[in-house]
């Protein structure tokens, strides 16, 4: 199990293909974030992470980012139930309810950094 599944299932409990559409999501996105926390300046997950997904797995792009979608919406939704879920991923609580491509990103800097995302970047800021 990967590590990103493994948390995935640690917030929402066991799943089905598409918690494993966001796990594989999840991974790529944390190998694209940089050591110093930086994303790729031209950030576009279609083209860095569904279109590789697509030629690999036979299923369309859109295909694999709506499952992944539908899983981070359930991640998020498992979140705002539980605060301290909440708290030890993404480090506070969103004042509106995160995008999943949000969601997506606060799992990658938690795989990247085993360190909830304001956490790290707030440190980062006071460099």
């Amino acid at each position: 199990m990967t590590e990103a599944k493994a948390l995935i299932c640690s917030i929402v409990g066991p799943g089905k293909g598409a918690e494993a559409v966001l796990a594989a999501v999840v991974e790529r996105a944390a190998m694209l974030i940089t050591e110093d926390g930086d994303l790729p300046v031209e950030w576009n997950a279609e083209q860095t992470i569904f279109r590789p997904m697509e030629q690999e797995s036979g299923k369309k792009a859109g295909t694999l980012r709506k499952a992944a979608s539908r899983a981070a919406n359930k991640v998020c939704d498992a979140l705002e139930q539980n605060k301290k879920q909440m708290l030890r991923i993404i480090g506070t609580a969103p004042i509106t309810r995160p995008y999943p491509q949000e969601i997506i990103l606060y799992l990658a800097y938690y795989v990247k950094f085993r360190r909830p995302y304001f956490e790290f970047t707030l440190e980062r800021l006071k460099r």
